[in-house]
């Protein structure tokens, strides 16, 4: 395996949004991207508008998309394409996935969570213990 030397330097050049000279801390919802994923979705929506799964050539288009972004995301995390998963934000996953493992879960069991979770992360788990009798700490 190779690895790369990452500079902040070579990291700023790949965000033009920086260049203003602010720091961004907003947490997740004003994540900034760098120019490639701004790029790439211009790209989606200009040559790949449509349904997932659409038997003609824009859907193939979408599903290639998907493919190699799951491809490219495992090969960064070190994982297979079937092990990736995307979808509208991470508190939406968040309530799937709460929901999801909340089937095993009975009264009394408890969910960790620290400070320094962001709302989205938190949320989804006092709600599933609210309907199950489970406890946050």
């Amino acid at each position: 395996m190779t690895t790369t030397t990452f500079t902040p330097e070579a990291a700023r050049e790949r965000f033009s949004s920086l260049r203003s000279g602010f720091a961004f801390f907003d947490a997740p919802g004003g994540t900034q991207v760098p120019d490639e994923v701004g790029q790439a979705i211009a790209n989606a929506l200009k040559e790949a508008s449509a349904n997932l799964g659409a038997p003609y050539a824009t859907g193939r288009a979408v599903e290639a998309i998907l493919a190699r972004a799951k491809a490219d995301a495992g090969a960064f995390l070190g994982c297979s394409a079937d092990e990736i998963s995307f979808g509208m934000n991470m508190t939406t996953l968040d309530f799937a996935i709460s929901r999801a493992a909340g089937r095993d879960f009975v009264a009394g069991d408890e969910i960790l969570t620290t400070q320094l979770d962001h709302d989205g992360g938190v949320a989804p788990w006092v709600e599933l213990a609210e309907d199950k009798g489970l406890v946050v700490r």
